[in-house]
């Protein structure tokens, strides 16, 4: 802060006068200077002459990133979640293994190589009401707004509500709204929810299908991460089946029948234009397409909310 001379001369005129006669201890005197101007100076004794003449504006906080704002690079969170031995409900073949094979991905190079630390995966046990919630408060909340947050679900479903393994047929379960509200909390630039699951009470349809509701990565390509700066802000849901269906399991798969064409889209053939990324829209016209397909139109995938379909999922080999 810049001072004008007559000013300064002024006020050490003035504080001269002031102190001409007075016996008055230095303490006090610079305490209370140094209480005027918020800042608190230790181990040094001053007059408040000398302090006035040494005094430096606080600095701003104007040019100080917030907690939040986005620092230019894009970073992607996760939280993966797979339940199937449920003690108080059907058990499910699969979804540990459907959640392990969309962590893969994701820390795979055409999944965007998301490092240990930005990443949690929770298969039965450690999948409870409280470390589901807890780990996506964490970390959707350690996004900025230049990142991307996904989290994942395979499991029992019900209505407006996912079941975690603590579920006992009356509570713990999650509900959707309360997912929905950690996404709009999130400081993430991107949010994308995949759902593999649906109404708890489904049942087996065949003895074919089933009702449910490492180290050396390689870095993912800059193109990967190009296509979400490009992409705008929002946040989509891509759920297995519509309202009043089921998800499916295909033992002929071993997998969900949802997640088995959701990887494989992101494998690459659901790139429709051939570009090299497959973005969320290509992703769900080929998701749709084929899971109707393989189950005679019982399960349709949705998509919803307010995203771009740009938005970029895998960037295949």
């Amino acid at each position: 802060m810049k001072k004008r001379p007559f000013v300064l001369a002024f006020l050490l005129l003035a504080n001269t006068l002031h102190l001409i006669g007075q016996d008055r201890d230095p303490r006090k005197v610079k305490d209370k200077s140094s209480a005027a101007f918020g800042k608190k100076q230790q181990g040094v004794k001053k007059s408040q002459k000398q302090l006035l003449l040494s005094y430096e504006a606080p600095q701003s906080n104007r040019n100080q990133a917030l907690p939040h704002q986005g620092d230019g690079i894009i970073n992607m969170y996760a939280v993966v979640v797979g339940v199937g031995n449920y003690s108080d409900m059907p058990q499910l073949d699969y979804t540990d293994d459907d959640a392990q094979f969309f962590y893969n991905h994701l820390i795979s190079r055409s999944g965007g190589s998301i490092p240990e630390d930005h990443i949690r995966l929770l298969i039965n046990s450690k999948a409870t009401r409280a470390n589901i919630l807890q780990a996506l408060e964490t970390l959707s909340s350690r996004a900025d707004e230049d990142d991307v947050f996904i989290f994942y679900f395979s499991g029992h479903g019900d209505e407006g509500c996912f079941l975690p393994i603590d579920y006992n047929g009356f509570q713990n379960q999650i509900w959707h709204q309360e997912i929905i509200n950690l996404l709009d909390d999130s400081p993430a630039r991107q949010k994308v929810c995949f759902a593999d699951a649906c109404f708890s009470g489904a049942i087996n349809n065949s003895q074919v299908f089933a009702a449910k509701s490492n180290t050396g990565r390689m870095p993912a390509s800059n193109s990967f991460y190009e296509a979400f700066a490009r992409a705008s802000n929002g946040t989509a849901l891509f759920m297995s089946s519509s309202p009043g269906e089921v998800s499916l399991e295909d033992r002929r798969l071993q997998h969900g029948v949802f997640t088995y064409f959701l990887m494989r889209g992101m494998a690459g053939e659901a790139d429709e234009n051939a570009d090299g990324i497959v973005n969320i829209r290509e992703l769900y016209n080929y998701v749709y397409k084929t899971v109707i397909g393989h189950t005679g139109g019982i399960q349709s995938p949705v998509l919803s909310g307010d995203f771009d379909g740009s938005l970029p999922v895998s960037m295949p080999h």
